[in-house]
């Protein structure tokens, strides 16, 4: 987060602190961090969905839990890389 408030105010400030910003967000150490928090949320907002389904008496036995808990990471691995691809 302080990373990101210095981020917004420089890059406010001036053209020259802007593109400053903008080559250090492009780094790819800067990119696999963002890979990783997208795939955070995504497989945040799957389980989300899959606890939804489950408090509806969807898949409640063991065997449906436990495919919809591989298919949540599959889901979510998948749209992280279609969303990493377009970044």
């Amino acid at each position: 987060m302080p990373f990101l408030s210095w981020a917004l105010c420089a890059s406010l400030s001036s053209v020259l602190h802007f593109n400053k910003i903008v080559l250090i967000l492009n780094t790819w150490p800067i990119k696999v961090i963002q890979v990783c928090f997208i795939w955070a949320l995504i497989h945040h907002l799957m389980a989300g969905l899959r606890h939804l389904l489950l408090d509806l008496q969807v898949g409640n036995d063991l065997i449906m839990a436990r495919f919809s808990s591989k298919t949540v990471l599959l889901i979510s691995f998948i749209l992280t890389v279609i969303v990493a691809y377009w970044l």
